[in-house]
C-alpha cells in the first residue's frame, strides 16, 4: 500500500478529478499532497512541450490517464487491505491499467 492511500481513502483521485492545483491541507495528508503537486506539475510540464510541438493541449488526456492508473491503484490496495482475491478476469482486468499498459478507461 503507497503513502497516497494511507489515511486518504479516495481522496488523491478525487483532487485528481478537479484539476483545480489547489491543494488545501485540512483536507488531506501531506504525503498526498507532494505526490498530487508533482503529479501535476509533470502533467502541466507534459501538456505544455506538447502544445509547443503540436498546438494541442493534451491536459485532459493526461489528466485522464492519470485519473485511470489512481483508480486502478485504488482497487489494488483495496484488494489488499480487504485481503480479498479478485477473479482472474477482474486481476487482468486491472492489471493493464494498474502496470499502465492500457486499455483506455475514461
Amino acid at each position: 500500500m503507497g503513502c497516497w492511500v494511507l489515511g486518504s481513502g479516495q481522496v488523491l483521485p478525487s483532487i485528481t478529478e478537479r484539476w483545480d492545483g489547489k491543494c488545501k491541507k485540512e483536507f488531506y495528508s501531506e504525503q498526498v499532497q507532494i505526490i498530487y503537486m508533482a503529479i501535476h506539475g509533470n502533467i502541466n510540464e507534459l501538456a505544455t512541450e506538447a502544445f509547443a510541438l503540436q498546438n494541442q493541449d493534451i491536459t485532459e488526456h493526461l489528466v485522464k490517464k492519470w485519473l485511470s492508473l489512481l483508480r486502478s491503484m485504488m482497487t489494488d490496495s483495496r484488494w489488499q487491505r480487504n485481503k480479498s482475491i479478485p477473479t482472474v478476469e477482474e486481476y487482468m482486468a486491472n492489471g493493464t491499467v494498474s502496470f499502465a499498459l492500457g486499455p483506455e478507461d475514461y
